[in-house]
């Protein structure tokens, strides 16, 4: 087994050791593909009363192991209390709001603390110029797309402010998944969680959200095992009526394949039980689906293909864009086909808004 995920395995108690002992080089490639995949505080377990001690690295590499998860801690009680200041702040200017994606799905994890943190993702229901007048008046605002907008409202942590939780190319996909959003936002403006000081979506509504949102990384910037180690624990929420009922939400969004790749990878990689998955995994995309997450790393930042360059403009970024969706097309046709409509719409319609 990749050493990797043979400590992954350790983490998470399925191993009590690696297959045979690491080098210094193994164990710098090991911490290295760690850092990339943003999985470094959860991964840090398998130092505490697991790993044998015999097979533990040099002293310099454990160390930066205890500092990664002692940094990810931190971040984690930062990004809870400012989570919980911008739940109060929409709140209390009468918006219905609840946080998405990092802070509240790290609640699912046997030790929240341990997952690395990102940015705030709030979803804000209401007219979207009326929201924007709200954040224009308060905070300098930055990158208005269709699903949302980028507000610094403080020094060190982005915040995004969702109109909508997620988007397709597809313009029929695109108004199913909204109608879907919007018959299931109640319950999640007022799913307010103990402790944690604001509302997050209930384990239901993530079992579509976030395969969506891994699916909409990978197609748009790639994405990385930190979001698929989410998802894993979103499955252990469900009972078996909520997997059928996330897997006919998923299928009429055209994303039958993608779900089965998903569940492979859950499977090679965190040994998923099958009667956890909401489909059967699917070996072939799901192997693709897995190089993919492994050469890309976390959002894409490590990805040598598709590199951002230095003074890009809005052309070479489409063109750069373009040439990765031509990396899906034969996987996920029905999404990547759209792919240069939605970009003209987009900017045709940030345009007439004057968002740009």
């Amino acid at each position: 087994m990749n050493p990797f995920f043979e400590l992954i395995a350790i983490a998470q108690g399925r191993l009590q050791g690696f297959s045979s002992p690491l080098s210094e080089e193994q164990w710098k490639e090991v911490t290295l593909t760690a850092f990339k995949q943003s999985l470094g505080g959860v991964m840090a377990e398998a130092f505490f009363d697991r790993l044998p001690t015999e097979q533990f690295p040099s002293h310099q590499v454990f160390m930066a192991w205890m500092c990664m998860q002692k940094q990810v801690a931190l971040d984690n009680g930062i990004l809870n209390e400012r989570s919980a200041e911008v739940y109060r702040i929409f709140s209390e200017a009468g918006f219905s709001c609840c946080i998405l994606k990092g802070q509240a799905v790290a609640r699912f994890y046997p030790k929240p603390e341990e997952r690395n943190s990102g940015d705030i993702d709030i979803w804000v229901d209401g007219d979207r110029d009326a929201i924007l007048s709200f954040l224009r008046e308060r905070w300098p605002v930055e990158n208005v797309v269709y699903h949302h907008a980028e507000v610094k409202m403080f020094e060190k942590t982005e915040v995004e402010v969702h109109f909508t939780p997620s988007w397709m190319y597809n313009p029929v996909i695109n108004r199913r998944l909204q109608e879907w959003f919007r018959a299931n936002k109640a319950s999640q403006f007022t799913n307010e969680i103990p402790g944690l000081g604001f509302a997050a979506p209930t384990s239901a509504f993530d079992a579509v959200f976030s395969m969506v949102h891994i699916y909409r990384h990978l197609l748009e910037e790639g994405v990385g095992l930190r979001q698929v180690m989410d998802y894993y624990y979103i499955l252990h929420q469900l009972n078996d009526d909520a997997r059928r009922a996330a897997y006919k939400v998923l299928c009429s969004l055209r994303m039958r394949r993608f779900a089965g790749a998903l569940m492979y990878v859950e499977k090679e990689v965190f040994a998923l039980d099958e009667g956890l998955m909401v489909c059967a995994p699917d070996a072939k995309a799901g192997r693709f689906l897995l190089d993919e997450i492994m050469t890309a790393g976390n959002f894409g930042q490590f990805d040598p293909r598709y590199a951002k360059r230095a003074g890009e403009g809005r052309m070479k970024r489409f063109m750069r864009k373009m040439w990765r969706q031509m990396r899906f097309v034969a996987q996920y046709p029905s999404e990547v086909l759209w792919f240069p409509g939605y970009r003209l719409w987009q900017f045709c319609w940030r345009k007439i808004k004057k968002y740009d």
